[in-house]
C-alpha cells in the first residue's frame, strides 16, 4: 500500500497514478495531519511526501510503531515512474 501525501492535486493525481498504474492499493492524504493519521493506523509500505509539509513529519512517521518500516520517498515534478518490483514488496 502506497499513502501518497501531497498538498498539489496535480501532482498528487500523477503520483497516485503513476502507483497505481503499477498495480499499488493508494491512499492519499492531504495535509501532514492527515498523513499521520492515515499512516499510523493502516501502515503502509511507501509514503509519499510533498516537500513543502513539515521537516517534522518525516521524523514523526519514522518514530511511530505502526509507520516506522514504511519507505519514505520525496514527490517529484513530473512524477518518476514507478518499479514493479517496489509494488510487490
Amino acid at each position: 500500500m502506497v499513502l501518497v501525501a501531497v498538498t498539489q492535486d496535480p501532482l498528487a493525481q500523477q503520483c497516485v497514478g503513476a502507483w497505481a498504474n503499477a498495480g499499488a492499493i493508494t491512499m492519499r492524504a492531504h495535509d501532514a495531519q492527515s498523513c499521520v493519521r492515515v499512516a499510523t493506523a493502516v501502515g503502509p509500505d511507501v509514503i509519499v511526501l510533498d516537500q513543502r509539509l513539515p521537516g517534522r513529519l518525516a521524523g514523526l512517521l519514522k518514530a511511530h510503531p505502526v509507520s516506522r518500516t514504511a519507505r519514505l520517498e520525496f514527490a517529484a515534478w513530473p512524477a518518476p515512474s514507478v518499479e514493479p518490483a517496489l509494488v510487490a514488496g
